[in-house]
C-alpha cells in the first residue's frame, strides 16, 4: 500500500503542511517530506487515529472522515511499534516512545539552539 492510498492523504501533503509533504516529529522541530508515494504497512486504527509504519518511521495519522487531521512521525523502535499497537488496540491511552538512538533528538536540538545563541548574542 502507498501512503497516499489513505483517503485525504494526497489533499494534505499537498495543501495542509506548513510546506508540502512535510511531517514533523513529536518536538515539532524537525521533519521528513513525503510525497505519497512511500510504501506503507498499515498497523492498526482506532477511532480517528491511524497508524502506519513507513520507511523506519512511525506516521501518527488523526484522520476526521476522509480528511488527513495532522500526522506526527516517531522512530518505529521495536518499543514504539509495540507501543503504538496497545494503544490501537485499547489497552493504554498514551505511547512511551523511544528513540532508534536514545538521547538524538535532545542533542540535535541542543546543537540548534546553541547555533541560533551564537547568532543571536553576534
Amino acid at each position: 500500500m502507498k501512503l497516499n492510498e489513505i483517503k485525504g492523504m494526497s489533499h494534505y501533503l499537498e495543501y495542509d503542511c506548513y510546506c508540502p509533504g512535510e511531517v514533523y516529529d513529536l518536538t515539532g522541530f524537525f521533519y521528513k517530506i513525503y510525497t505519497g508515494k512511500e510504501e506503507i504497512k498499515k498497523l492498526g486504527q482506532r477511532e480517528s487515529e491511524l497508524i502506519v509504519l513507513c520507511d523506519k518511521q512511525l506516521l501518527m495519522i488523526a484522520i476526521d472522515g476522509d480528511t488527513v487531521q495532522c500526522i506526527t512521525r516517531f522512530d518505529a523502535t521495536e518499543n514504539n511499534i509495540k507501543e503504538s499497537k496497545n494503544f490501537i488496540d485499547g489497552v493504554c491511552d498514551k505511547i512511551k516512545v523511544d528513540e532508534f538512538e536514545k538521547g538524538s533528538t535532545e542533542k540535535s536540538l541542543k546543537e540548534i539552539m546553541g547555533m541560533a545563541d551564537a547568532i543571536m548574542t553576534s
